[in-house]
C-alpha cells in the first residue's frame, strides 16, 4: 500500500567499523566477537596495517551481526519519528515505514554506510527486498533462464511458475 520502504546498502558488511560494533554491542559480546577477527594485515612492503572493518562476509557471524546492527538503527529511527509500522532487517535489506527513511538515511551515513539508491524504494508502486520484486504488493520477479534450455531447466521453469500461482484459489 506504499506505507513501507525498502532500503538497501552498498558494501554493507565491508563498512561495519570496529568502533561502531564496540558502541552498539554490550562489551562482553564485543570482546567475544573481536576474538574471532583479523585486526591487522601485512602489506607487500612488510608494513603492518590496522584494519578498521570489523568482519567480512564469509565470517560466520558477519551476516547476523549486520542484521542486528541495521535492525537496531532502523528501529531507533522508527521510534524517534513516531512510526508504528513494522521494521525488518535481513542483512542489509531493511524495511521501514516510509516516513522513517529520511532519518534512517542520515543515521546510516553518520555510521559509515552508503545507501544503494538503485535498490532502495520509498515512493511509487515498486519495492525490492531480499531478491524479490513487488509491484503494488504483488511478486513480479520473473524466472531467469541463464543458460541454454535443457530438460532440467524446464523443470526449474515449471516449478518456479507453479509455486508463483496459487491453484487452490483460482
Amino acid at each position: 500500500n506504499g506505507s513501507l520502504a525498502t532500503v538497501d546498502l552498498s558494501s554493507a558488511s565491508d563498512t561495519i567499523a570496529t568502533e561502531l560494533v564496540a558502541t552498539l554491542l554490550p562489551l562482553d559480546w564485543f570482546f567475544f566477537l573481536r576474538g574471532f577477527r583479523t585486526s591487522t594485515l601485512v602489506d607487500p612492503s612488510g608494513r603492518e596495517v590496522c584494519i578498521q572493518k570489523f568482519s567480512s562476509m564469509g565470517n560466520g557471524f558477519t551476516f547476523p551481526l549486520e542484521t542486528l546492527i541495521f535492525y537496531a538503527l532502523a528501529k531507533a529511527c522508527a521510534e524517534i519519528t513516531g512510526e508504528e509500522g513494522p521494521v525488518r532487517a535481513y542483512g542489509d535489506d531493511i524495511i521501514v515505514p516510509v516516513d522513517t527513511v529520511p532519518l534512517l538515511k542520515d543515521v546510516l551515513r553518520c555510521t559509515g554506510f552508503t545507501l544503494n539508491s538503485e535498490k532502495s524504494y520509498a515512493a511509487g508502486p515498486f519495492r525490492e527486498s531480499c531478491g524479490k520484486d513487488y509491484f503494488f504488493g504483488i511478486d513480479v520477479r520473473p524466472f531467469y533462464q541463464r543458460s541454454w534450455v535443457t530438460g532440467a531447466s524446464l523443470f526449474l521453469l515449471h516449478n518456479f511458475y507453479v509455486r508463483q500461482y496459487d491453484y487452490d484459489s483460482a
